[in-house]
């Protein structure tokens, strides 16, 4: 009998310990994080099985981080859904521009059943973030019928070689010194006075489009960057203001009148590369004193050009015609479309930056002989400088008796754009 008691217990205890369930641990799924400058964190805690029902498990958050500074959490409990054994929180960069703080997550108090496992707590190295320094890309320009404005980002450590990680959206505005008015002298593309660096970029544009305006009536936007929309991030580099002068395209009203001849820009630099060749630049169509040329509009609302009774060398192409606004003909390199008709280019012989306005002529001679003819039309480009100047440009005829060693079968905007400057005497 006794024994049988003895074997009895035995038996009951064997069965209460297969009975007896294991506790669910409960652990980060890494030891080490890395939250960097830009990009948000996902932390992830694991149980060692699938939990029953569903369990709330609290985190302590400590560190050198300073929460809702250097970033902030989506939460301090890890929420396990019943059936699950995984929960996540998430932790977004802010003000990180300190180096080497971090954020240390430890497991709470745990519900019944459940233990700290391996991983109870975990480590976030906080990446350092680098000010991001903006800037225009230059401090005044002229809007003919359109411009893009433009502001470039560096990094406070990347320098030029920053590249935005996601978009940034740059505010921008007009101080009070403007003339010009928003909607009523230019427009924005877009409607927004703000420009949108896009991610894996640096550089950003705001397309301004003048509003019919005739050249002399200028006014003149003065924009910054409203720093009230941006965070602590952004710093302000060399060109925190850009002067934008509203010029409109260049209407035939602002070229009528009589122009004479006064120079060609750079011609020093310009006859110095013709002779390189071992041409002559006698022999090009560069004697104009006292030539003049006269712009007006006739009855049809049409801009006609008519020589003057002096001759010069731009007798050789011009002949009595009209002009129509054409879309750019032989820009030079690397120009900016400013629109259908208009360009911003450079003009190799003074490193200046012209922004032209393209017209056809309906007449002209192409053959640019003082002998040969060749009758049809031709592009120039035309602008009014900051003297009140014409810069007049031929863009277009065929090819000439002169400069033979430079011609090399196609049109070289830098060497035959010659470009010719006249004062308004009529």
């Amino acid at each position: 009998m006794k024994r049988l008691i003895i074997v009895l217990a035995a038996i009951s205890a064997l069965l209460l310990t297969s009975c007896k369930k294991d506790p669910i641990s409960v652990e980060f799924s890494k030891s080490v994080y890395v939250l960097l400058a830009d990009a948000p964190l996902t932390v992830d805690m694991k149980l060692s099985e699938p939990s029953a029902a569903a369990i709330s498990v609290p985190v302590t958050v400590n560190g050198t981080a300073v929460k809702g500074e250097d970033y902030t959490i989506s939460a301090e409990t890890f929420e396990f859904a019943a059936g699950s054994d995984k929960a996540s929180v998430t932790i977004e960069p802010l003000n990180n521009f300190e180096e080497g703080r971090e954020i240390v997550l430890t497991v709470g108090t745990l519900p019944s059943g459940y233990v700290n496992g391996g991983n109870f707590s975990c480590v976030v190295s906080v990446e350092k973030k680098e000010h991001i320094i903006w800037s225009f890309t230059t401090d005044k320009a002229d809007l003919l019928d359109t411009y893009n404005l433009t502001i470039e980002l560096k990094g406070q450590n990347t320098g030029p070689e920053f590249t935005a990680t996601s978009d940034i959206r740059i505010p921008v505005k007009l101080l009070e010194t403007s003339t010009a008015k928003l909607g009523e002298d230019f427009s924005v593309e877009g409607g927004e006075m703000a420009i949108t660096v896009k991610a894996g970029t640096n550089k950003g544009v705001l397309k301004l489009k003048s509003l019919d305006n005739e050249l002399g009536e200028e006014t003149v936007a003065n924009i910054v960057v409203d720093e009230a929309g941006l965070n602590a991030r952004f710093v302000a580099g060399n060109i925190e203001t850009i002067a934008v002068t509203v010029k409109g395209i260049l209407r035939f009203s602002s070229l009528a009148g009589t122009w004479e001849f006064v120079d060609i820009p750079g011609y020093s630099d310009l006859e110095e590369f013709i002779m390189m060749e071992d041409d002559d630049p006698e022999l090009c169509p560069f004697h104009n004193d006292g030539y003049r040329i006269t712009f007006a509009v006739n009855e049809n609302d049409e801009l006609t050009l008519t020589p003057g009774a002096v001759k010069g060398d731009l007798n050789w192409i011009l002949r009595e015609c009209t002009l129509s606004y054409t879309s750019p003909i032989h820009p030079t390199l690397g120009f900016q479309a400013l629109g259908e008709y208009c360009t911003e280019e450079d003009y190799m012989w003074t490193a200046d930056t012209f922004q032209l306005t393209y017209f056809l002529m309906s007449k002209a001679n192409r053959a640019i002989s003082a002998t040969k003819e060749a009758i049809g039309t031709a592009a120039v480009a035309m602008r009014i400088d900051a003297d009140g100047n014409l810069q007049f440009i031929l863009k277009d005829y065929d090819q000439p008796e002169f400069m033979p060693n430079w011609w090399d079968g196609t049109w070289d905007p830098d060497m035959f754009a010659f470009c010719y400057t006249f004062k308004k005497v009529e």
